[in-house]
């Protein structure tokens, strides 16, 4: 099993305790925020949960000291080449973000890390 580690660094502060601007009775997730500090748009976050909603990834986002917050994709999958294939695909994207976010004026870059769990 293999998990892909996203960390967020820089940018505006995400507060994992305030309220969803779409759900007040939830907290405010990562991705809302990055939506709405400039870091992502609307159509980016969209695409990304089409190409990958249906595949065997549990996500998790998380406050973590030093960075701003984290994105931990574990791949569920047990076969060891679909999973690595997962991997690929994941690391295809989110380098294309890491590249993106080089010259985005939010202020965000990212550091990825994959680990064989």
């Amino acid at each position: 099993m293999y998990t892909v580690n996203v960390r967020w660094i820089g940018g505006p502060e995400w507060d994992n305790e305030a309220p969803s601007m779409f759900n007040p009775n939830k907290k405010k997730s990562a991705t809302e925020h990055l939506i709405e500090t400039g870091g992502q748009t609307i159509d980016e976050a969209i695409e990304s949960f089409d190409k990958f909603r249906s595949y065997p990834i549990k996500v998790e986002q998380y406050k973590k000291p030093g960075v701003n917050w984290i994105t931990a994709l574990q791949i569920t999958e047990e076969d060891d080449s679909k999973a690595l294939s997962i991997v690929e695909e994941l690391m295809s994207q989110y380098n294309k973000k890491k590249n993106q976010l080089v010259s985005d004026p939010s202020g965000y870059s990212i550091e990825i890390e994959v680990v064989n769990n």
